[in-house]
């Protein structure tokens, strides 16, 4: 029963190990991209093809997602970590406080997008949760990019204060549509094959999110923003606001096709009906 799962499984795991050899051994960002945009569609065709359409449409959904929320943290993390010899009208954040203290500190506000989910969204219909989600998500990153043209700090607002600010509001609504998210994948799963599809949506998220990288690095590729810890590498950055800026609006794409690929349901709804 159910055998079309595991071909499912099959294509996503020869999907997943192609993406990681593409990223070693291929160093061409363009040809990366389009690799990792092929196997995004074939991924797509797939569960067309092989799940219930349901299924299909909701994790279309969740890939779309995944996709269009383009990765800049190679560019990022030089951005902010890089010495004054280096980039000297950077932040200047030491490597730690970076990758370690801003995400312990700003984890903290995931509770709080609990908290909203609980208060205002579990009983919402789904259309509705991730329509506010992926609008909040563009706005919070669209105002996360003034740390890219330095305004921050034309307002008086030091980096610091700044970027666990904007991180601890990423983290919120993150977890305000994370929530639903799985809510919704539980629904989805067919007796005694709950943990493998659960793996397998799941699993068809994160290659959304490699998919992500490999768009975000042809996307710095093309507009010159290749920073690499060298000396002098201020002219690196000056377009960074411009992939950031893109990066944000990407997250609406999937917002289009919300009401053809989501059911018209509550989380408190079994989906039955909707099969």
């Amino acid at each position: 029963q159910h055998k079309n799962y595991l071909f499912l499984v099959l294509i996503l795991t020869c999907l997943s190990i192609l993406l990681a050899m593409v990223g070693f051994f291929i160093p061409d960002a363009k040809t990366n991209c389009q690799i990792a945009l092929a196997a995004g569609l074939i991924c797509l065709i797939s569960f067309f093809c092989l799940a219930d359409e349901l299924v299909a449409r909701t994790n279309s959904f969740f890939l779309l997602c995944a996709c269009s929320y383009v990765s800049i943290e190679g560019a990022s993390f030089y951005f902010f970590v890089d010495t004054p010899k280096q980039y000297p009208q950077g932040p200047h954040f030491s490597p730690a406080f970076y990758t370690t203290g801003i995400g312990l500190i700003a984890s903290g506000t995931s509770v709080l997008g609990i908290f909203l989910y609980n208060r205002y969204f579990s009983k919402s219909n789904y259309r509705l949760i991730f329509l506010v989600n992926g609008i909040l998500w563009a706005v919070v990153n669209l105002i996360s990019c003034a740390v890219f043209l330095r305004w921050n700090l034309i307002i008086g607002i030091p980096d610091e204060f700044f970027v666990l600010g904007s991180n601890a509001l990423q983290q919120m609504v993150l977890q305000l549509g994370w929530i639903p998210g799985i809510v919704l994948m539980s629904h989805l799963c067919h007796d005694g094959m709950e943990a493998t599809m659960y793996a397998l949506m799941a699993g068809s998220q994160n290659l959304g999110s490699n998919i992500s990288y490999f768009t975000g690095a042809y996307l710095l590729k093309a507009l010159h923003v290749q920073p690499s810890g060298a000396d002098d590498e201020s002219h690196q950055f000056e377009n960074l606001w411009i992939v950031a800026v893109i990066s944000s609006l990407t997250g609406l794409i999937p917002l289009v096709f919300l009401p053809y690929l989501i059911p018209n349901a509550k989380p408190d709804e079994r989906l039955t009906s909707f099969r």
